[in-house]
């Protein structure tokens, strides 16, 4: 069954840099969340990502992500290199540590309650050279498997320096994360970080399903196709130039039982608004411009990928074609997970939106030729079925 939460925070001051949600209820059937923004924390989405990640890591998943680490108890001021080379790596994206989360022993662990997260971090913060620390908003979460603190770290001001034990003219280093190790910043990857950055759009996710369709007869081989879409309003300020490159695309679909299916190398056709728009400084009169010509006023597929200068509202569609036997951990699944990642030309950040989509059964979907629908899901909660398995 769809996981179904309520969650209460309480507010205590932690100090200047750490803030904590006020009194806040929340509850998901089929929500979405997406890219907590930049220097703006949206803490009700920031809530439903941490409670998802929890179900995933307890029911046996890991977190795969380049942005997010669970930790089963809270780091160790000695650890706050890892803190910096995360941050100097993430090309601006946020940050997200779940304390209180194993994710080796898939469960929620009870943290030490002498822990004071503002004393915490101040001794992290020490660490730091020149007063230049990742922003940090903390958030105690409540979940169905008990309370965890979300550590949401903003990270637009790198580099960040690490004081190390003077060495000769050495007093600071730059710390860069790559995998699970941690080593000094090359020339490349700090020139990287100076580069000038681009805002990153939020994705907001309007309505989304998806079908697994499978042979209506009997076939050797058994091919079958996952059909994902939906609409995103893709929210950026006017007249900033935004590109995602096609051939950078990415869609990740996740099962309950953790097994992943993904497009890429422009994979995903995305179509625009209507192509009727005003004249240029008239209200009254339209014209109707090819389909590929530049939108000035919202988003427009172009060969290269899409570009976006104004908020708008897209819609998008992948067709996977996957193999049966391979999709046993799709026939009759509950729920699905979906990422969709669009990077930004010349830049290492990406504007990302996370969602579930649950079991529906009178969602209608057209069948591809000699194929039928084998499941369903839906965004919208008047579609989904409630059930007990």
């Amino acid at each position: 069954m769809p996981h179904r939460f309520s969650a209460l925070q309480r507010r205590q001051p932690f100090g200047r840099n750490i803030t904590l949600d006020s009194a806040v209820t929340a509850s998901r059937t089929g929500t979405h969340s997406c890219r907590v923004p930049s220097l703006s924390v949206n803490k009700i989405q920031l809530e439903i990502r941490v409670n998802e990640i929890v179900d995933y890591v307890v029911n046996g998943g890991k977190v795969e992500d380049d942005w997010t680490e669970a930790k089963g108890a809270w780091p160790e001021p000695k650890n706050a290199g890892q803190l910096a080379g995360m941050a100097n790596a993430s090309g601006g994206h946020p940050i997200l540590w779940i304390v209180g989360l194993s994710e080796n022993r898939h469960k929620v662990i009870e943290l030490d309650e002498d822990v004071d997260p503002n004393t915490w971090w101040m001794q992290i913060r020490a660490e730091f050279a020149h007063e230049v620390a990742p922003l940090l908003t903390v958030l105690r979460v409540a979940t169905d498997h008990g309370p965890v603190f979300a550590l949401q770290f903003e990270t637009d001001q790198a580099p960040y320096l690490m004081k190390i034990q003077r060495s000769g003219w050495a007093t600071t280093a730059v710390p860069w994360r790559e995998g699970t190790g941690l080593r000094s910043a090359t020339r490349a990857e700090l020139l990287s970080i100076l580069a000038p950055s681009a805002a990153v759009p939020n994705l907001d996710l309007i309505h989304a399903d998806a079908t697994l369709f499978g042979p209506a007869e009997a076939k050797i081989p058994e091919v079958g196709v996952l059909s994902l879409g939906g609409a995103i309003l893709i929210d950026t300020l006017p007249g900033r130039h935004v590109l995602f490159p096609k051939h950078r695309y990415n869609v990740t679909v996740v099962a309950p039982t953790g097994e992943r299916f993904e497009v890429r190398a422009g994979g995903v056709e995305f179509s625009t608004s209507a192509e009727v728009r005003p004249r240029t400084g008239s209200t009254i009169f339209a014209e109707r411009r090819p389909s590929k010509a530049i939108n000035p006023y919202g988003a427009s597929e172009q060969p290269a990928g899409l570009v976006v200068l104004a908020p708008d509202v897209v819609t998008w569609r992948i067709k996977l074609g996957i193999m049966m036997p391979s999709a046993v951990p799709l026939d009759g699944a509950a729920w699905i997970e979906v990422a969709l990642t669009l990077p930004i030309s010349s830049t290492r950040k990406a504007a990302v939106l996370r969602f579930r989509l649950t079991r529906c059964t009178n969602l209608a979907p057209t069948a591809p030729p000699s194929m039928k629908p084998v499941t369903s899901w839906s965004s919208e909660e008047m579609l989904t079925e409630d059930r007990d398995d």
